[in-house]
């Protein structure tokens, strides 16, 4: 956990966001490309934004 946050800062992502879209996204993935495509140094903080009429906590 601790490298994914450390690494998600390294990659200018805001912590937050990026952990919760990881733990949106985390139970959809069935392949290891799937799993590959959720770390820090690969997702964009557009990637992370939410999608319209959902409401961000």
């Amino acid at each position: 956990m601790y490298s994914l946050i450390e690494t998600a800062k390294v990659n200018n992502l805001d912590v937050y966001k990026y952990l919760r879209f990881l733990f949106e996204k985390l139970p959809l993935a069935q392949s290891e490309d799937d799993y590959r495509e959720l770390l820090p140094t690969v997702v964009s903080a557009k990637a992370m934004l939410p999608l319209p009429g959902i409401s961000a906590v």
